[in-house]
């Protein structure tokens, strides 16, 4: 079974954003995705830029999560 979660939170340390490869510096908001997909647990970290670009996309070609493989992914 795969699931997910979404959540904001704000950087104690700096981090690498998963999709432009940016620093997500000390005190910055990021979106942190976890879950299961296909059996193996992962994680990720986006930078708000890159979280409101997905966001966006999705609204503007009508999707949303329950859509699976036509949603935005990470990678």
């Amino acid at each position: 079974m795969d699931c997910q979660s979404t959540r904001t939170r704000t950087a104690r340390k700096p981090h690498q954003c998963c999709e432009s490869q940016t620093t997500i510096n000390l005190g910055e908001q990021y979106a942190f995705t976890s879950g299961v997909w296909n059996g193996k647990p992962a994680s990720f970290k986006n930078a708000r830029t890159i979280g409101n670009i997905l966001a966006q996309t999705s609204r503007y070609v009508n999707l949303t999560p329950s859509e699976g493989d036509d949603y935005p992914y990470f990678g």
